[in-house]
């Protein structure tokens, strides 16, 4: 599991039950997120963030107070976070249905 701070640029890694701070890493992470997009072979959509977000909150004006980049963090956390949970429960029933 890792931490990263966008304001200061540090990061930590969670090794030990403790967080341990990663010193000396410099990666190019948009090369590696290309990689990554190409070999899950993820869909890529054209969309106007900033408008994306504008209706969002307009939709949902509980959101009209977070900035545009703490609200993608948070989405990119809801939105992972239910599907590896819903991908995983899958696999669960399938495996308990298998062993029926």
């Amino acid at each position: 599991m890792l931490r990263h701070d966008t304001w200061t640029g540090r990061s930590w890694r969670f090794v030990d039950n403790e967080w341990k701070s990663i010193v000396g890493i410099n990666r190019d992470w948009d090369s590696i997120d290309r990689a990554l997009l190409s070999a899950l072979r993820i869909p890529f959509a054209e969309v106007n963030t900033d408008l994306a977000l504008k209706q969002l909150q307009e939709k949902h004006p509980v959101l009209k107070d977070l900035p545009n980049e703490e609200l993608l963090e948070r989405i990119k956390l809801v939105y992972s976070r239910q599907v590896l949970v819903n991908m995983y429960l899958d696999s669960f029933l399938k495996m308990e249905q298998q062993g029926k």
